[in-house]
């Protein structure tokens, strides 16, 4: 068995929330089959915050993504990579520490918990107008990881 990067995004006023019901809907369209692909195989999610600046949250996702399995925390070797991926994605060095969290918190595990991130204000009102919700108080989280497979 083996696992494979998985992303949703949820929107609604309670990530906890939002994301049981996104595990309900996904083992009803997908059985509950432990190993079927999708959010339902996490355990739950962590929220990390981000203080987004000027940075897309896709950005931040692809740098979080290019980090988990590195072994970045290494000593030696690694150090580099791991600047030259951050720097890559143009991620400025005051979210160095928070890219890093979010790619410890993929690797956990393919059952483990998934990170969240809040989108920035400016994709959220985008997003909410885009499915019809524009004026609610609604958040959306962009949250992603292994799914067992």
């Amino acid at each position: 068995m083996g696992a494979h990067d998985c992303g949703e995004y949820l929107m609604g006023a309670d990530l906890d929330d939002q994301f049981r019901a996104a595990r309900r809907d996904a083992e009803h369209e997908h059985g509950h089959d432990r190993y079927n692909g999708t959010i339902s195989t996490a355990t739950g999610v962590a929220l990390i915050e981000v203080d987004y600046g000027r940075i897309p949250s896709k950005r931040i996702r692809a740098a979080a993504w290019a980090l988990s399995g590195t072994g970045f925390d290494a000593p030696d070797g690694d150090a580099c990579r791991t600047e030259k991926i951050l720097r890559k994605n143009k991620i400025p060095q005051r979210l160095w520490k928070t890219i890093k969290a979010i790619a410890g918190q993929i690797d956990e595990s393919k059952f483990g918990y998934w990170p969240a991130i809040r989108l920035p204000a400016r994709e959220e009102r985008e997003f909410k107008a885009r499915y019809g919700r524009k004026g609610t108080h609604d958040r959306v989280w962009s949250v992603f990881g292994w799914a067992a497979s």
